[in-house]
């Protein structure tokens, strides 16, 4: 019996049974917190980099994209970071302390993400993308030999005859007529003959940093009524508006006559409209942004009203729409701006020149009353600004062109066509309807000249 209890004593001293192992891992805890600040961290250095570069001007539309993206990924990691804290819970060997502060913080995230991308949505929501664009039909300009711009100096023949013409049209409100070139005028007519260049035109290198594309503010039946060609260039950080006129004698290629500029976008929506502009005036337009004009008047209510300068006879014309309006700046409100913006009958001597001069006034004047707004007024201004445009820009392409216009750092150059070039303004035709003529190809020169400056080489004699 002693030696069995010996035995037992001796059995206890030389072996111990490990005990099990009590201790609290926190590795899914750790897990958690990590990814919830790794979220965090992703979101908190955007919206510091998002505010050093708005700051310094330089925010643009790609910001944008990253930003979506940035909120994406750290809506993931907040999602990985709460599977490993939830588990923590359910397990009894692990510590529940991070695993609770890595929930707290991934639930922070998710609220913070989710608030993000409404604001996206919230803001272009209600973008209306329009036509679809056939690209090669848009008759975008050419290059030869060298690189040299291909100008087209021929007259079209007729292709289709004005009762072909007429059948396309018959059912809509406008009324058109064929007028041939040699029906025009002598004196319009050697205008649109034109002076010859005395040697090829170059775009330069760097002239890619310039992006085209054309404002339409389109009137009850569709067409335009105000043609803007608007120029964002990013190599000499300006913004340059030039106003082509409506009444335009320009020809039609597709059906081989010549026609009023305006009617285009009622005849061919978009399509035709933007490729009869860079038929005539050899330029590279892909894209545009339409405005119906009576919506005008709400865009300027939102900014709180534009700024213009009028003269007596537009004080008289604005009679009844505004109160309190005298010659000098005034601030006009909605209904007043679409007024001024569209007439062309204020006086005896108003005409198309000061009309498209009214209407660069008030795009100016809209773009500084934006770059004035609080930052928290956007996304409305945006989401009501986009439910009012067609346009064949993509969400981040027009914010890009938005942001150079509202950081300040671009300046705002506004031009019109017909002060700069020779042209022939008139009633012909049975219909007796008012027509600018104008050498297109000297005037596609001077468009160049200006939106271009030093990346543009003429190929005309400097007048």
């Amino acid at each position: 019996m002693e030696q069995n209890n010996y035995e037992d004593q001796q059995r206890i001293v030389g072996y111990r049974r490990p005990e099990r192992n009590r201790r609290k891992k926190r590795t899914l805890g750790v897990t958690s917190l990590l990814l919830a600040l790794a979220a965090l961290f992703a979101l908190l250095a955007f919206c510091v980099y998002a505010l050093l570069s708005y700051r310094a001007g330089t925010l643009a539309g790609s910001d944008v994209q990253l930003g979506r993206n940035v909120v994406i990924a750290a809506t993931f990691l907040s999602v990985l970071a709460v599977i490993p804290a939830s588990v923590s819970f359910f397990l009894r060997r692990q510590k529940k302390g991070m695993s609770i502060v890595g929930l707290l913080l991934s639930m922070l995230v998710l609220v913070t993400s989710s608030l993000g991308l409404y604001a996206y949505r919230y803001m272009f929501g209600t973008l209306k993308q329009g036509e679809k664009l056939d690209q090669e039909q848009l008759n975008v300009v050419q290059f030869g030999e060298n690189g040299a711009i291909i100008r087209d100096n021929e007259v079209p023949g007729s292709t289709v005859s004005p009762e072909e013409i007429e059948q396309k049209t018959f059912d809509q409100e406008i009324e058109w007529e064929a007028i041939d070139y040699d029906e025009l005028p002598e004196e319009a007519r050697e205008l649109l003959e034109g002076v010859k260049p005395s040697g090829p035109s170059y775009l330069l290198d760097g002239s890619e940093q310039v992006t085209n594309f054309l404002l339409f503010g389109l009137d009850r039946v569709n067409s335009s009524d105000s043609i803007i060609l608007l120029s964002v260039d990013d190599a000499h950080k300006k913004i340059k508006m030039i106003s082509i006129p409506r009444d335009s004698y320009v020809r039609i290629q597709e059906w081989g006559t010549y026609a009023k500029l305006t009617y285009t976008y009622h005849w061919g929506g978009a399509q035709m409209a933007i490729g009869t502009i860079n038929q005539n005036l050899s330029l590279n337009v892909k894209d545009y942004i339409a405005v119906d004009f009576e919506q005008l008047a709400d865009i300027v209510d939102l900014v709180g009203g534009v700024e213009v300068e009028l003269d007596w006879d537009e004080v008289n014309y604005l009679w009844g729409k505004q109160d309190n309006l005298t010659a000098g700046k005034c601030l006009l409100m909605g209904d007043a701006a679409l007024s001024y913006a569209r007439t062309r009958h204020s006086s005896a001597s108003d005409n198309e020149i000061k009309r498209t001069g009214r209407q660069r006034q008030v795009l100016t004047s809209l773009m500084q009353s934006v770059q004035r707004m609080p930052i928290g007024d956007y996304p409305g201004f945006i989401r009501a600004c986009l439910g009012m445009c067609t346009t064949s820009f993509s969400a981040e392409e027009l914010m890009d062109i938005a942001l150079k216009a509202v950081q300040g750092n671009y300046t705002i150059e506004s031009y019109a066509l017909l002060e700069n070039v020779e042209y022939w303004g008139g009633i012909f035709g049975e219909e007796q309807y008012f027509y600018c003529v104008y050498d297109l190809h000297r005037a596609s020169d001077w468009i160049y000249r200006t939106v271009y400056e030093d990346l543009y080489v003429s190929g005309y004699p400097d007048e």
